[in-house]
């Protein structure tokens, strides 16, 4: 196909800037160069690619279609037209497209991934597999396809063959959140639970660092494998650690239920229903779901460590403090349990106890703001105003931004007669919580 001249040097600017991510004056070339020449395929190829990238997909699958009317066998057009086909939610017609790419052009791996993506958001996890393999196999064996792969085998129910292909995608390059969280299932049907669970946590760990639709892609997933086998406790179980991530803990207590239900000894269930029950201050009802999951798994320290905050939460001090006793027992390097402790006893105004712990938790930890701020607030107590003084300052130098720690810390100014400080930091206190800052207790 034969372009005039002006015409392709308008096209051959455009690639220029698209290559430097000019996009608007990648563009402005585009247009040009199809004014010159309304036929000018390439230009509309390129030009939907520039629009693709801008995220105006509609535009981009308009200057496909020209590009596909103007040579119908342009492999690429169909590729990449599916592509946005997909990214609007028209997954059947991009299925059309894909297959019509691979027809005309059978060698191309990236079109078996493409394709193997669209039926995986589909479900169709069978067709998906096959096409990953099929792009390993043409020489497309990156971390992404074994981790596109490995997921849906994780999806799928066949744990052995996801685990290897995300550890090999570890290898390769690095795996995103969604292929820890299908590791994770993996681990779980293996009955790996300390591996699942350091892979579901670390999604947990990496929450703020995702779009939103990575936790609903996964949700859509686990109600497919829900389908396909309502039985299955697991899959309510990992779909309710997923809502609990978004922080949905209504829904989350929703599937918790449904896995106990389905299996009365599912101690993790138990656990995990607890603590969103916690979250939600529904003290009771967190605390049954403990007691159950410590009857069932007594060996599990969580759910000692959480019932004992709920203790703390609902005023039952001595209760607390026997549990973080035991953990404490069980693992002297606990410094959640030495916190939570010192809480427990500064409640129950035995400040040289919690004074005690937070010793333990600073030596452990010398940058723990919480520490500081509870060692600091039991000086205080003690009448040791210099000491508290120093803690809460080293609170407030890592980041603390609290009125009850602004408030203590002035309080001790006045008694060490320095007015002018003091009222520097009844201020701060004023402006973080306004008159909620003359209550300066921390909360447990």
């Amino acid at each position: 196909m034969v372009y005039s001249w002006e015409a392709n040097s308008f096209y051959n600017k455009g690639v220029a800037h698209y290559e430097k991510g000019e996009y608007d004056m990648a563009l402005q070339s585009f247009d040009k160069a199809t004014e010159v020449n309304p036929k000018h395929m390439l230009a509309y190829f390129h030009r939907g690619l520039t629009f693709a990238k801008k995220y105006q997909l509609h535009k981009a699958i308009g200057d496909y279609d020209r590009a596909i009317k103007l040579n119908q066998i342009h492999a690429h057009s169909y590729n990449n037209r599916g592509l946005a086909f997909a990214m609007v939610g028209e997954k059947d017609r991009a299925l059309d497209d894909l297959h019509e790419a691979i027809r005309l052009d059978p060698r191309v791996p990236n079109y078996y991934r493409v394709r193997g993506g669209i039926y995986a958001e589909k479900g169709e996890y069978d067709e998906a597999i096959w096409d990953f393999g099929e792009a390993i196999r043409l020489g497309l064996a990156d971390a992404s396809t074994y981790m596109r792969r490995g997921s849906a085998y994780a999806i799928k129910g066949e744990p052995d063959r996801a685990i290897r292909d995300i550890n090999r995608a570890a290898e390769l390059g690095c795996i995103d959140v969604y292929a820890y969280f299908c590791r994770g299932l993996a681990y779980f049907r293996r009955y790996e639970y300390e591996k699942a669970i350091e892979d579901i946590d670390r999604t947990l760990s990496l929450r703020f660092d995702l779009q939103e639709n990575k936790y609903d892609r996964a949700i859509v997933s686990l109600t497919q494998a829900i389908a396909r086998d309502p039985k299955d406790a697991l899959n309510h179980y990992v779909r309710g650690r997923i809502h609990a991530m978004k922080g949905d803990c209504d829904k989350a207590i929703v599937d918790y239920s449904k896995a106990i239900r389905l299996n009365q000894r599912y101690a993790r269930a138990y656990l995990a229903r607890g603590h969103a029950y916690s979250m939600k201050k529904v003290y009771n009802k967190a605390e049954t779901d403990f007691e159950k999951s410590i009857a069932i798994n007594p060996s599990d320290s969580r759910a000692f460590f959480y019932r004992g905050i709920v203790y703390g939460n609902v005023g039952e001090y001595d209760k607390a403090i026997d549990d973080f006793n035991m953990l404490i027992a069980r693992s002297p390097e606990n410094i959640g349990a030495h916190i939570n402790r010192g809480y427990a006893y500064f409640r129950k105004y035995s400040y040289d106890k919690a004074i005690k712990d937070m010793d333990r938790a600073i030596l452990a930890e010398p940058a723990n703001v919480q520490a500081h701020h509870l060692r600091g607030t039991a000086y205080f107590e003690r009448g040791k105003y210099d000491k508290a003084i120093n803690d809460l300052s080293r609170a407030i130098e890592l980041g603390l931004n609290d009125a009850h720690c602004y408030h203590v810390r002035g309080l001790a100014f006045g008694k060490m007669g320095n007015h002018n400080r003091a009222g520097s930091d009844f201020d701060k206190a004023l402006d973080i919580y306004g008159d909620n800052s003359l209550e300066y207790i921390p909360a447990f």
